[in-house]
């Protein structure tokens, strides 16, 4: 077939544009058989005037086939997104190519003529099916078909990525299935097919290529599946995580029983590679395998690898110590401690005290996180691991809501500890040495409406074993009781602060935890202050305090964590029961 056309371009030979990208492709250099569309078309870009037709066509090459349906790209740009995306200095983003609606009619026509002349079949695959996108002409389906016949003999010519081939061949698949035309799917289906099968016959290690094939053509109830994917077991045996996805389809031609052996066999390649690893890499790869067996219901093989995992020794995790060094004006500091500690009385220093809120405001605090990653955007694309003890991750952050929370979590208790380090303790050294109490006059103090008696005792008692030389006695005493402080705040508040037991499902009953408390308090104290007793008493991301207390985590409790418990003891002896409004 040979079209011919005119536009703003001057006359157009479809013939001759045909024959210019097909000899780019054989004189490229060092183009192989890996090289993209978007590649050629850059190619024949080069320098190219404006009005140079084959520029147009260039274009149409350089889009990106988004062929998984259901992703987020797709659902933005359709089939067809751009190669590339940025922002001009004036703030206005722009994307090459344009949006498919931003085409002018000339490049389509040049589209069009090129299509029609016997190009290569993965350029043609391509114009085709921008043109089908386009709604080119009285009847576009026609589009849709050369598009799917290129497709399929894309697949056997000797230039194309393969992920890129592959990507066709589905899309393809697609818009048989949108078009209804299911005698098209034969050769499209057998293409994918050979391809998998070169594929693993190769030296070549492309699993990309071989396994989302492989999942096609089983979920279709294709005959060559099942032989691909056991000769695909061969291949990627070796290598766990391709494995797993192997085995996830050869489940599908297994009866049930046969099944659970596959999933040991899954979860033993993980094992395997993790028995020849060290450090860090054993640590991803027996908690891989701990997490499959726990998906396929595995238990007993579960809490084998989860022992195996805390019996990793902590030195061969290859953990270190970041150092850095930061000047503070001691003249601020001073001010600080002053103002605390001020001229007057035990009373009036610990209300002062109190009533300051070391984690800072809240909105303040989401500005300054969020300039910071503005300013170094890579630290929210690296996934974060919080580690607990015997080698457990108790906290993982990998998507944007995550790093957000988990940035702000950790600024604040950074904010904390700066505070109990410096002004929060010297003020407090201050306090206790102008104001000196007995142990009946501080009990007295911290009786509140919502502090009781019994409680302000052991706040009391807790001072004194601190000024005593022994902070580790005094945390030990002081954290269980602000745990009943605040539940008895929460009772008196109205909120509830205990769950009923269900012995049908052999749960007792007792009170809520500490950080249910906490949670339950959202809306009905300042937020700022909320957020501030989450980190230092629950968190897990910040100081967790509390538990880390009453769970034998901490070796030997220090000053600063004395200074943080007491200083919420301060703030709680303020705290009042508003009456409800009527």
């Amino acid at each position: 077939m040979t079209g011919d056309g005119s536009s703003d371009y001057g006359p157009v030979d479809g013939s001759a544009l045909a024959a210019m990208v097909d000899a780019a492709i054989c004189e490229m250099p060092g183009l192989g058989k890996r090289l993209s569309l978007s590649g050629l078309g850059r190619h024949l870009i080069g320098e190219l005037a404006d009005s140079d037709p084959l520029r147009g066509l260039a274009v149409g090459l350089q889009y990106r086939l988004i062929a998984n349906a259901d992703s987020e790209a797709r659902q933005l740009f359709g089939p067809f997104g751009p190669f590339f995306e940025g922002v001009l200095e004036s703030g206005e983003p722009f994307r090459i190519p344009q949006d498919l609606g931003e085409v002018s009619s000339d490049a389509v026509e040049v589209w069009r003529l090129c299509a029609l002349e016997d190009v290569h079949p993965l350029v043609r695959a391509r114009l085709a099916d921008l043109l089908w996108e386009v709604g080119q002409g009285a009847e576009p389906h026609e589009w849709a078909f050369l598009a799917i016949d290129s497709y399929a003999a894309a697949a056997g010519a000797d230039w194309g990525h393969p992920i890129e081939v592959r990507d066709g061949l589905l899309r393809a698949l697609e818009l048989c299935l949108s078009l209804n035309q299911p005698d098209r799917n034969v050769p499209v289906l057998a293409a994918l097919a050979d391809m998998a099968e070169r594929s693993l016959a190769s030296t070549a290690d492309e699993p990309g290529v071989v396994i989302p094939i492989l999942e096609v053509l089983a979920e279709r109830g294709e005959p060559a599946a099942e032989l691909l994917t056991g000769e695909a077991l061969e291949v990627y045996g070796d290598d766990p995580r391709v494995m797993e996805s192997v085995l996830e389809i050869h489940a599908q031609f297994c009866s049930p029983d046969e099944r659970e052996e596959i999933w040991e066999r899954q979860v033993a390649g993980y094992v395997t590679q993790a028995d020849l690893a060290e450090g860090m890499r054993k640590h991803a790869l027996l908690r891989r395998a701990a997490e499959l067996a726990a998906s396929k219901g595995l238990t007993a093989t579960h809490d084998e690898i989860v022992t195996r995992i805390e019996a990793i020794d902590w030195d061969e995790m290859g953990y270190g110590t970041a150092q850095a060094e930061t000047e503070i004006d001691g003249e601020v500091i001073e001010e600080w401690v002053s103002y605390f500690v001020g001229d007057d009385d035990l009373d009036s220093a610990l209300a002062r005290f109190g009533s300051y809120n070391p984690a800072g405001d809240l909105d303040e605090n989401r500005d300054f996180v969020e300039r910071l990653a503005q300013e170094h955007p890579i630290q929210r694309l690296i996934p974060w691991r919080v580690m607990g003890d015997y080698n457990s991750v108790v906290w993982e952050v990998s998507d944007v809501e995550g790093h957000q929370e988990f940035d702000l979590y950790r600024h604040e208790q950074q904010s904390i500890l700066f505070f109990a380090q410096l002004p929060g303790l010297q003020a407090l050294r201050r306090i206790v040495s102008r104001y000196p109490a007995s142990a009946e006059a501080l009990t007295e103090l911290f009786t509140t409406q919502l502090v009781e008696p019994a409680v302000a005792e052991r706040i009391a008692r807790s001072v004194g074993l601190w000024q005593q030389g022994d902070p580790d006695a005094a945390v030990s005493v002081i954290a269980p009781r602000l745990e009943r402080a605040i539940r008895h705040a929460c009772h008196h508040g109205g909120l509830r602060v205990t769950r009923q037991a269900d012995m049908a499902r052999g749960m007792p009953g007792g009170v809520l935890s500490l950080g249910a408390l906490l949670s339950s308090l959202e809306g009905r104290l300042e937020e700022s202050e909320r957020r501030y007793l989450r980190g230092a008493l629950v968190e897990v991301t910040s100081l967790n305090l509390r538990n880390r207390v009453a769970h034998g985590q901490i070796d030997r409790a220090s000053d600063t964590d004395f200074v943080v418990l007491f200083h919420i003891a301060c703030w709680l002896r303020l705290l009042m029961v508003s009456a409800p409004e009527t």
